[in-house]
This record gives C-alpha cells, structure tokens and sequence, in this order.
C-alpha cells in the first residue's frame, strides 16, 4: 500500500494506492509521477515499514503489496515541487470520490501566446450520500448540511466558460422555517450570490416535477480524471485495423486467447470493448439414429456450450448453418463395479433347546418384500444339526444358515448382494436369543460406462435436422454470429520507434481476454470459456461494427439492468481552442470536431454516429455538454474520437478531452413524503472562491406542534424542549394520554423563558428514551415513567419537603454514607458541544475555585449549543461531583411509594443530636397558637431555634413550623395547614422535631424498589449549592 501525505502532520493521506507486484521505489515513481527526475534533494521523503529510505536507495529498495510505503512532502527547492504533488494528490484523491468536482490542470502555451484563464468550476460537495441511513429528523434550529438525493449534475451551460451544478437535496423529515439568507454555500449566503446560484424549497409531499434537478442522472465513473492528472480522456484520432488475427499457431484456455511466442501478435490496434467472431473447431461425433429421427451430436466439447433447448446456434466448419438446439443430454460419469456384501443376522445366544420333535418350533426371515417361514420339527441334538435343518428349510430362498461360534446365523447366500436388511419374526428368540445382531449389507452394482453429453438439433422452422454428415468432425458451434467481446488485452502491444531502424517494430497485443455474446448481443455470463486448444485453424475476425481503433470507449451510459433514452456527454478543452498568428500573435478563430458512436450493449449491433464542431477564439480553459436522445430505451454504450489530429504545432491549441458521461434514468420520484426538499442551482465562476468550504448547508428551525392551553397547535418554528418530546413520543404511536402534559406545561413555562432549547439532529439510529432524555437534560431534567405516563423530572432549587421517612414508619433502620475526596476523584468538567454562531465543536472548561483540571470528565452534550448554557450544565455536574457526597437507604411498607424520582423528601433516625420522631397524641387551639403533645419527650437546646414538622395522611409534610417549647412533651406552633386526626381511627400524624438547622437529612430519591408487601429506597443528599450557577455566565 502506497499513501501520500499533504504534510507530516496528524492526518489521513490523501491518496492510497494498492500493489500486486514487488518493484522498487524508484519504478513506482517512474511509472506514477510523469515530471519525476533524479534529485539531490528532492520535494518528497519516503518511508517503508515507518523507516525512512534516503533518496540514493529509492532504486535499491523493494516494496510489495503486504508493505506500507508513506510519501511526504518536503519543504525545499522553490515551493512548485511542493505544489505539484499535492496537486497530483488532490487530483487522484478527489477522482475516486463519487459526486466530486473534477480536477484541472495548467494549461501550455505559446511562447509568444498569455495563458488562459482557468474554467471557474462549480464547488459544492460535501454533501453526503447516505444510502440506506437514517434520514435526518432536526429538534429545533441546526445547521443542517443536506443529503443528495439524486447525483449531481454537473453541465457546461451557453457559456462555455462556466460549468452549472444542480443538485436535489434533502434536509430532512418534516417542516422547516428557512430565512433566505440562511442558505449558503461555504460560509457565503446564496443571497448574495446572485445570478451564480438559486434554489427552491419544496415542503413534505410537495410536487418537485418542474426541478430538472430532480431528474437522476448517472454519472459514468470512466469517464472524466485521470491518474496522470488529466481532466478527462484526452481524444484522438482514430486509425484503421487490421479486422482479422494472421498467427501461426493460436491457444484457448478458459477466456483467453493467445499466440504463442514466434507465432505472431494481435494486429495493433486491437483493444478492449472491439467484437470478434472465432471461429475454433473442435472434435464432435455426429451420429444419424436408425430410426431417421434428428442427428445426434455428442462428444467430450459439448458441456464447454452451455447448450439448452431452444438456443440458436451456429455451425463452423463440417454441416455449416444454423441451427435450434432441439434436446440436450448432460454428461453421466462412469460408474464402478460394486462387490457388495451380504445383510445377516446372528443371535447373541445359544439356542435353548434342539428337541423339537416335541414341541415344534416356527419363525419366520424376512427380506424386504419376501417372508419365508421356517418350521422345525425334528430332534436336532445339536447346532450343527441345527443349521442342517434351517438350510433345508431355506433352499431357493437366496439365504443360508451357518454356526457362528456357538450362535446360530442367517446370512445372503452368494453375490449380487440386495442391500436389504432381514429381519426376524415369530418364536426365533429360541434360536437367536432376546436380541439378536443384524447386519445390512451392501447392494451389488454392476459397471456402468460414461455416456457423453448429447444435442440433437433443429431447423427454425421446427423440422429435425436429419441427413447431416456423420462420424468424428471438426465444428466450432456457439450462438449465431459466434461473436466475443474483447474484455481486456494484454499489456505487451509495441508502437513503432521511428529514429531507431527502417523496420516496423510494432505489434498488437499477445493475448486476449474475451465474452461471449449471446445471439441478441447480450453477455452470457454463464458461458464456461474454452476447452484448451491449441490450433492453426482458427479464425478470428472482427466484425463490421469495427473497422477503426484508438476510440476512446466504449462506456456504459448507465448501470447494468437500467435502460434510457438521453445521455449527455462533455468535452474539454484544458488549453483552450485558439490559433495564434506566427508572425505577432495575435489569437485567431480555431475548430476542433468530435465524433460521438452509440449502440444497444444489449444486442451489440450497428454504432449510431453523431458529430460536433467547436469552434472559439480563446486560450481559457472551455467546456461544453452535448445531449442526445436515442430512439428508443435502450443500455447505450458510447465510444468518441476525433476528427482530424491535434495540433503539434505551439501556435495552435485544439485538445480535446472527453469530461463527463451521464444517462438520465427516468425513475426519480416527483414528490418526497415527509421530507423537505431543496434543488439547487449553482454557476462556477468568481464569486465562488475555491477556497470556500465547498458545503451547501442551512439554517433551518423545526416546525412541531407546541402545547397552549393543555391543546396542541399547529406546526410552527420552535426550539422549544416540550414540541420535540411530544414529536418523538408521537413518532412511536404514542398519544397525548401516554405524557404527563400537566408536568410538560410546567416545566415548559420554565425552559422557554430561560432560554432552555434543544436544537439537535438525530442522524443515527437511536431509542425513544434516548432522543427524549437527551432533549430533557437540556432542561435539567430526565426521562421518566409515572403510573404508565412520560414524565419529566427537573432537578432544581427547592423550596418544599416533600414526604416524611422517620423511623415511625421505617420497617428498617436509616443507613447512611459518606464518600470522602480521594486521589482518583475528578476536579473538573469539560463540555463539548455545537456552538450556534461557529456551528463548530467547541469546549468549555467548568472548574470550582481550587480545581486544577488534573483529572476531568468530559462531557458531549447533545442539542445545547449556546455557550452559557453548556457552561451551566457543566458546573451543574461538577457541583455534583462536590457537594453531592452522602447517600441514605431505608426500609418502609408501602409509604416510600408515595414519592418518585428526585422527590425532595425529608428523612430521620434516632441519632441523637439529629431531629426526633414520634406520634402526636393530642392537639389544642387557643390564643392564636397550636399545641401539640408528643408520645415521646423532646430534647430542646438552650439559645437555638427548633422547629416541627407533621405528616399528613397522604404522607407530606406540613412544615417545618417554628416551635416553643411548653414541657418535654409538649409544643406550640403558630398555626397548622391542615386539620390532624387523632382519633386513632386512622394513623395519627408523624411528628419530626429538632433544630432549625438540623430538624432532618433532606434527600432526594433516586432508587424505589418496590417488594412483595414493602419498598427499598435510596437517595442523596439535597445540598442548594449544586444549583448555584444555574443562572450565571461562562467564565471562560
């Protein structure tokens, strides 16, 4: 593998090659690097295996295809060297990327004569092709660089100094509000643009019909660039051939053709994409049947055919003509004699008795189909005697009985041998035991001969071919017309070296590499190759469709399987076309014409031709499309030449290269459901610059319903976080019954305000949960599920106790924890995010006074892109990190299912020093106080508030309320929000009392495990400095 590099710095090569060969550095140069020369100190270094090889060893060193060849520039010489190669890097890099703008190179002139302009080229690429991706769903307002959905089309319009672009993108599912100076190109607004380039936006399912840049044009890959740094295929003038092969000796093997060494070459000229009938004869035995009927052609040739009934062949050579295949036999192989052996059955015990002229015994053998019944009846004394009275019972059944050791067995007689088991049946286990062994023997088979591969054939009318020469003849049979198509040459053709002798050294080629054609011209891709062969009979001519060579093509207009009726074709021209006066110089008109030659590849018949002149007065590189419209549908393949040889002379610049080739196939669709749509229109030229980002992209809001007045409304722009949850939840079959909208219309009132957006595109697969909790962090909140509702859970300030835990109802006692600083432990937070003026990857540094960045989490935040807001969400969690260090589990019955996530809830023990619970007993108004009478005493602490909260019945808290002190017993407060029972007819109120600043541990809830008949809970600790720049600026 060979890479080039733009610098030595981080980054990906510009351009890899691959190697099948070793060969040296040197060679590789040679062959790639058309100004290469011999340096001292040349632009570039070398390194192999990453160890760098010094120029004086670039002809020594070898490289094959396992090794890693790096190429660098190198900053010396005048700077052009530098330039050269990274320009032949760019050309390579860019030419094998699909939908990239093709290369230019400099043009040479006269001495005497200015340099032309270079053709300002439409640059707008980097857009993405996405087959078969996710197609982008946008939250909010992003900067959306929009996917093709057609290729580019790239035209030269009536200026042939301009090159057009016109493109059909998608920006993604859904609505959007686009301002029109939002739309750019790189980094400038098409707005300002002008005449140079214009658009439309079409919304969902709107008719895209009237865009011709909807249209789907392919764009042929063989067509345009080259390796050595040419724009297209520079044409030439075409040169007669020889149209028949004139060797000695010729070889076929598979889908090669080759002359040996001394037996001649190819005629020159002869190349890929040209057809040829062979004709090459083959031994086949013609047999004429005693019963008159079609002659039976069979032989070891017939299988290279591929011959099924009903193809139209033809015959070369003995009972020329042409011919249907009537009937095909394949080739049976041979099959060897088998010996076989015998199926038996042996006991697995001695026979329990012989004096069975008692009591007389009967079973039956059975052998397939035949049963045969065996009755003892005699005194056998023993098994020998046994086995004479079996076989006497056997006799013409094929079987026979013999002593095995002291078991008795039934076996096949002699060969040919059935194959088939015996089994036994009746009272046989006498003789042969409980379970007997069985045997199954092998079939005989006698030998059979092979029986070669056999046609018979027809006429076209249906009438059998009969009376054809019989006996072994030489024929060469294929499909009618016996044509090939020249796939690839050899690489051994010679062009004549005129300053070295009288003599014409060229030569053509030494092999070719050839696809039969069917009788319609269509390549079979079944068709095996040859047999190997090797003749001085053989014939291979080329057909009339080709008298000329040195076309440039054939080429495919379009992939295989599609078929069109309009193609376009570009010429350029890199030194422009222009004649200079020899005498001052000054320009002059100048022509240069073209020929353009179509056919059907299907049929591969006769070549359409079509001519154009050009004809200008400029030495500016120049450009022009031509379109042609074929009779019919069809597969065009396209070949081009020149009329008339280019210029040799330096006054006179006439190159012509052939730049593009597309086919328009005429299946794009005229409206896209659900998509908003853009087509594009851009002119090359100075306002353009190449130094732009060559990017379409735009600023687009998402259009989304959003909730007022508990209804939601129509689609209209918003970045809002609620529109986009309820978006997605919809997107999955969800109803408004499935979010909690209460809780959204909260929290909704708290992000817009604050400027709490989500802009965020979704261009990979992902989860539902996934896309909305990353919209609800935006927000400081998550993802939740409430009693089979999507509810949203904020993480902010509080102000209200929620629930009461205290060991009154704690089914286990309170554990808690505390996570001192450790070395490991992270001082800092980084966020990375999409900043919305840059539209680029920013990074903002989130640190507490005293943090020194030493180990810090980086955080990618998803669909926040104003700094402020990152830098927010970062000390959020750095905050954490700090002050969030104590965590708490507990035990209760089923109270604990009163709260949910991130409940603000207040939680006690029996520590003292911490608040005290117990029950209230008893409860007194008068004189504008409250008294409240404990079950348990209360300690107080001289000099220090307390205060007392209360449990309500359905578990919150009512408090905490500032408390006197009456007695151990008893307090007051000023007043209670609520009326407590303490009738014992329900649970009376939990009291929880202490110091105002240590009346309980306020938690909040992080896991709830519920049990069979109780609920686990843990939680952290609540701690308001967490949230203390929830509302401040970035610092840095």
């Amino acid at each position: 593998m060979i890479e080039l590099y733009p610098s030595k710095l981080e980054g990906q090569p510009l351009e890899r090659h691959k190697t099948d060969r070793v060969m040296t550095l040197e060679s590789w140069l040679v062959a790639k690097v058309p100004s290469y020369q011999v340096r001292e100190s040349p632009p570039i270094s070398i390194e192999v295996n990453g160890l760098f090889v010094a120029p004086t060893g670039w002809n020594k060193v070898e490289f094959g295809p396992d090794d890693v060849v790096r190429i660098y520039p190198e900053p010396k010489g005048t700077g052009l060297e530098i330039a050269a190669w990274a320009v032949v890097a760019a050309i390579v890099a860019v030419g094998v990327v699909m939908l990239t703008q093709k290369p230019l190179v400099t043009p040479s002139s006269a001495s005497n004569a200015a340099s032309g302009k270079g053709l300002g080229l439409a640059k707008t690429t980097a857009n993405q092709v996405r087959l078969g991706d996710v197609i982008r769903e946008c939250a909010g307002k992003n900067e959306i660089f929009p996917d093709y959905l057609t290729p580019t089309r790239r035209y030269f319009g009536t200026d042939p100094k301009v090159q057009w672009v016109e493109m059909l993108l998608c920006l993604g599912v859904g609505e959007f509000e686009i301002q029109p100076g939002q739309v750019r190109i790189g980094g400038t607004p098409i707005a300002s643009l002008g005449s140079t380039a214009s658009y439309a936006i079409y919304g969902p399912g709107e008719s895209v019909a009237a865009e011709p840049a909807r249209l789907w044009w392919h764009n042929s890959d063989e067509v345009g660039s080259t390796s050595t740094g040419s724009a297209g295929l520079t044409l030439t003038t075409t040169t007669n051939i020889d149209q028949q092969l004139n060797a000695a000796t010729v070889q076929f093997s598979d889908y090669v053709v080759s002359v040996p060494v001394g037996a001649g070459w190819f005629p020159t000229g002869w190349a890929a994409g040209l057809i040829a009938r062979i004709e090459v004869l083959y031994p086949y035995v013609f047999t004429a049947p005693a019963d008159g009927s079609a002659t039976v052609i069979s032989g070891d040739h017939i299988p290279m055919l591929k011959p099924f009934v009903g193809m139209k062949i033809e015959i070369a050579g003995a009972n020329a003509g042409d011919y249907v295949v009537a009937s095909y036999a394949p080739y049976v192989p041979a099959v060897p004699a088998v010996t076989g052996s015998a199926s038996m059955v042996t006991g697995n015990a001695a026979p329990t008795r012989y004096d069975f002229n008692v009591t007389p015994l009967t079973f039956t053998v059975s052998r397939g189909a035949s049963n045969y019944s065996i009755t003892l009846n005699t005194a056998t004394t023993n098994l020998a005697g046994l086995v004479t009275a079996v076989n006497a019972k056997l006799v013409s059944t094929g079987l026979v009985a013999s002593a095995s050791g002291s078991f008795l067995r039934i076996a096949e007689s002699a060969s040919p041998f059935s194959g088939v088991a015996l089994t036994l049946g009746g009272s046989s286990s006498t003789v042969f035991g409980s379970t007997p062994a069985f045997v199954t023997g092998v079939k005989t088979v006698a030998a059979a001969d092979a029986v070669p591969a056999k046609i018979t054939l027809a006429y076209d009318g249906g009438a059998p071919a009969v009376g054809l020469q019989t006996g072994t003849l030489w024929s060469c049979i294929g499909y009618r017309d016996l044509r090939y198509r020249i796939a690839s040459v050899s690489a051994d053709a010679v062009e004549d070296n005129e300053s070295t002798t009288d003599i014409d050294e060229s030569h053509g080629p030494s092999a070719i590499t050839v696809i039969r054609l069917k009788d319609t011209g269509a390549e079979d891709e079944s068709w095996p190759g040859f047999d190997d062969i090797e003749t001085n009979t053989a014939s291979i001519t080329l057909d009339g469709s080709t008298t000329e060579g040195d076309w440039a093509g054939p080429f495919y207009a379009c992939p295989e399987g599609e078929v069109i009726r309009r193609f376009e074709v570009d010429f350029f021209f890199p030194q422009g076309l222009v004649r200079y006066t020899e005498k001052n110089g000054n320009t002059r008109s100048h022509s240069a014409k073209v020929e353009v030659q179509y056919r059907d590849a299907s049929t591969a018949g006769a070549w359409t031709s079509v001519s154009y002149t050009f004809t200008a007065m400029s030495p500016d590189q120049q450009g022009y499309t031509r379109s042609i419209l074929a009779p019919s549908y069809i597969r065009p393949e396209v070949r081009i030449r020149r009329i008339g040889e280019e210029s040799p002379e330096n006054f006179k610049f006439n190159r012509v290269q052939w730049y593009g080739l597309r086919g328009r196939i005429d299946k794009a669709p005229s409206s896209y459901k659900d998509c908003t749509t853009m087509a594009l229109y851009v002119r090359g030229g100075d306002k353009l610059s190449a130094q732009s980002q060559n990017q379409v992209s735009v600023i687009a809001t998402r259009k989304l319903p959003i909730l007022s007045g508990g209804a939601w409304t129509a689609p209209v722009a918003t970045r809002d976080i609620v529109p986009w949850v309820n978006y997605v939840m919809k997107s999955a079959g969800g109803t408004d019954s499935d979010l909690d909208l209460e809780e959204f219309a909260r929290y909704g009132a708290i992000w817009s305000p604050r400027g709490d957006y989500f802009d965020y595109k979704v261009e990979d697969d992902s989860t539902v949960k996934e896309c909305i909790n990353d919209a609800l962090l935006a927000g400081f909140a998550e993802f939740t599920l409430e009693r089979g509702r999507v509810t949203p859970v904020r993480d902010e300030l509080r102000t209200q106790i929620g629930h009461m835990y205290t060991p009154q109802n704690m089914t286990e006692q309170l554990k808690r924890s505390f996570t001192l600083p450790g070395p490991d432990d992270y001082d800092g937070v980084d966020i990375k995010y999409i900043d919305e003026v840059t539209h680029a990857t920013e990074v903002v540094r989130c640190r507490l006074p005293g943090d020194l960045g030493l180990r810090v989490q980086t955080v990618t935040l998803k669909g926040v892109t104003n700094r402020d807001k990152a830098w927010r969400i970062g000390r959020r969690m750095r905050r954490a990190q700090v002050y969030r260090n104590k965590s708490y589990s507990w035990s209760t019955e089923f109270d604990a299912l009163n709260s949910g996530y991130l409940s603000y809830d207040a939680v006690a023990d029996d520590i003292p020093g911490y608040g005290q619970s117990s029950l209230l007993l008893g409860i007194t108004t008068g004189n504008g106080l409250v008294l409240l009478e404990s079950s348990e005493p209360l300690t107080w602490k001289s000099g220090v508030a307390h205060v007392v909260g209360l449990r309500r019945p359905d578990g919150t808290v009512s408090g905490p309320w500032p408390a006197t002190r009456v007695d151990d017993y008893r307090l007051t407060v000023p007043s209670l929000d609520f009326e407590p029972d303490v009738s014992w007819d329900i649970e009376p109120p939990h009291l929880l009392f202490g110091e105002s600043t240590r009346w309980c541990y306020p938690v909040l809830i992080t896991s709830i495990d519920p049990g069979d008949h109780s609920a686990d809970v843990e939680a952290v600790n609540y701690d308001p400095r967490v949230y203390a720049d929830d509302d401040n600026f970035a610092d840095n």
